[in-house]
């Protein structure tokens, strides 16, 4: 679906960190009268969930899929093992980003086709959801962070 398809339009704060505060839905012809500096501008698709890919550097950690609820019930996350198909798309917007180091987010929305499409980049978000993870898969990745910060200091 193209975004001049769309009825409604997303407005929200540029550092609002996905939250769902700030947020405003307007009808797609009111964009050009709504549309304040520091917003950014998402299409209203109708989907089936969110799914949140972590990563250190631009290997994949683990994938989180959040099934929609009705505000303010937050969905509790699942990990999921993406498809061979989701991982291309996955992994084509990994390497745009161009981070070597550390921590990066990238969120997709699966739409009612299972069809992956890029939601935000959050490459600069402090919290990584990782109380949620199980030990072994937390230590996991917190080795491979630490890793990732020594090899960069070290090269420096």
């Amino acid at each position: 679906k193209e975004f001049k398809d769309c009825d409604e339009i997303v407005l929200k704060p540029l550092n609002s960190f996905g939250s769902a505060i700030g947020q405003k839905i307007i009808k797609t012809d009111e964009l050009e009268n709504s549309f304040q500096q520091g917003m950014l501008i998402q299409p209203k698709l109708k989907f089936k969930s969110e799914v949140q890919c972590y990563f250190v550097e631009d290997e994949l950690m683990y994938t989180f899929e959040f099934i929609p609820a009705k505000y303010p019930d937050y969905p509790d996350p699942l990990v999921i093992n993406l498809s061979d198909k989701d991982k291309e798309v996955v992994n084509q917007f990994v390497k745009e980003t161009g981070v070597k180091v550390g921590f990066q987010r990238i969120d997709f929305l699966r739409l009612e086709n299972d069809e992956l499409v890029l939601l935000e980049v959050e490459a600069t978000a402090p919290f990584m959801d990782l109380v949620m993870l199980e030990e072994d898969l937390r230590n996991r990745v917190i080795d491979k962070y630490k890793q990732s910060i020594y090899k960069y200091l070290s090269d420096k």
